[in-house]
C-alpha cells in the first residue's frame, strides 16, 4: 500500500518514533534525516544545509514544497518512508499562468519500480491541476535514460529545444557586477 502526503513536522514526529531513516540522494552529497526532535536535518561533512532546508520548507518565506512516499504494510500496518518530492512555483509568460516545477524525486532503491515515483508523480500533477497551474515541468539529465523513459511512460514530453542556462559562483557575481 502506498501513501502520499505532504511533508509538515508534525507528520515527522508521528511517522518517526520508533525509527530514524535516512536518504542519500546520490551525487547531491546530503543527507534527510526524518526525526521526532527536528525534522529533516542535515548531517553532511561537505554542505550544512539542514537548517536551510527546515527555513525553505516551513519558514515564514517558505519557497518549496515536500510531499513523502510512505510504504505501508498491510498486515502490520508499520509505516516506512520510502521516496519523496521537492517542488516550487514558477510563472510560465507564455500560459499566463504559474506551474509546478519538481525539483527533486527520489525514491530508495529497493522501492523503485513499485510504483512510488508514479504516485508522486500523479500526486503532484493533481496538485498543480487543483491550484490552476498550466503545467508541470521538470529536468532530466540527458544520460538517464531509465528516467528519461519512466518519464516518456507518463506521457512527459521531454523537450529537446530548451537548454538550462545557469549563472553561479564567479559568473553570477560577474554578472551583478560584483
Amino acid at each position: 500500500l502506498i501513501t502520499i502526503h505532504h511533508y509538515h513536522p508534525v507528520d515527522v514526529q508521528t511517522k518517526t518514533e520508533d525509527y530514524e531513516t535516512k536518504y542519500k540522494v546520490e551525487e547531491q552529497q546530503f543527507m534527510f534525516f526524518f526525526q521526532a526532535e527536528d525534522g529533516i536535518r542535515d548531517r553532511s561533512p561537505s554542505r550544512g544545509l539542514g537548517d536551510v532546508y527546515k527555513r525553505q520548507l516551513f519558514g515564514p518565506r517558505a519557497v518549496i514544497g515536500c510531499v513523502l512516499a510512505w510504504e505501508v504494510n498491510e498486515a502490520t500496518g508499520a509505516e516506512r518512508p520510502v521516496g519523496f518530492a521537492l517542488y516550487f512555483y514558477n510563472f510560465s509568460t507564455f500560459l499566463t499562468r504559474r506551474g509546478l516545477y519538481l525539483e527533486d524525486l527520489f525514491v530508495v532503491e529497493d522501492a523503485r519500480r513499485r510504483g512510488y515515483g508514479k504516485a508522486i508523480i500523479r500526486h503532484l500533477a493533481q496538485k498543480a491541476l487543483d491550484e490552476g497551474c498550466g503545467r508541470f515541468d521538470w529536468s532530466v539529465l540527458d544520460w538517464n535514460q531509465p528516467a528519461i523513459d519512466f518519464y516518456e511512460g507518463l506521457g512527459a514530453e521531454v523537450l529537446p529545444d530548451w537548454r538550462i542556462c545557469r549563472l553561479s559562483g564567479e559568473a553570477l557575481l560577474r554578472a551583478a557586477g560584483r
